[in-house]
């Protein structure tokens, strides 16, 4: 907050570096993986992330601000589709996965939002009715209209699946470029 002082906003710092990096030792301790619950500080960089860096947030504060508009190894622009699919998979993350901080995402959380895309019903986009529909009641809703019909409700092309997650692996990708992440959980 602006109107904090520099003292305060470094105690705010230090306070989400303390409990981001608890969280990701637990996520550690559930994974098994010793090099995470041995770590002693958050694979980010706290003082760039607000305590509301959710990955649509981070999408929106970070990558699609004027400087991630310039691919680093090529020196050519991302593409406006490029960018539209990382704000759909940043979108749609959030949309089925909740709040999560971007820092405390695990593969475990990408494999999850992978299996609920594969069970979205095709073109749901295009319907006026599912526009503020949450994607997990799209999927429910499909799910039962199929049990109560026994015919199929055509799903999401994995084509479409592969293009949104792409976009979520681009951003988790632009979040280790810069220090924030360690790892990235899409991959």
């Amino acid at each position: 907050p602006q109107s904090m002082s520099d003292g305060g906003r470094g105690l705010l710092h230090q306070v989400i570096r303390a409990e981001v990096g608890a969280a990701y030792g637990r996520i550690g301790q559930a994974l098994n993986e010793p090099a995470l619950h041995s770590a002693k500080s958050p694979p980010v960089n706290a003082t760039e992330l607000t305590p509301a860096s959710t990955v649509y947030e981070y999408y929106r504060d970070h990558f699609r601000t004027g400087r991630t508009l310039r691919a680093e190894r090529s020196g050519a622009g991302i593409s406006p589709d490029g960018i539209d699919k990382v704000k759909e998979g940043a979108r749609d993350f959030a949309d089925i996965m909740g709040d999560l901080h971007i820092a405390v995402v695990t593969p475990n959380d990408v494999r999850q939002f992978r299996s609920v895309l594969r069970r979205i019903p095709k073109s749901w986009r295009n319907r006026t009715a599912n526009k503020d529909k949450p994607l997990k009641q799209l999927v429910i809703e499909a799910d039962t209209e199929e049990a109560r019909t026994g015919e199929p409700v055509p799903r999401l092309h994995p084509k479409t699946v592969d293009s949104t997650l792409t976009g979520l692996r681009s951003l988790f990708k632009y979040a280790c470029d810069q220090g924030h992440l360690v790892s990235n959980p899409a991959r």
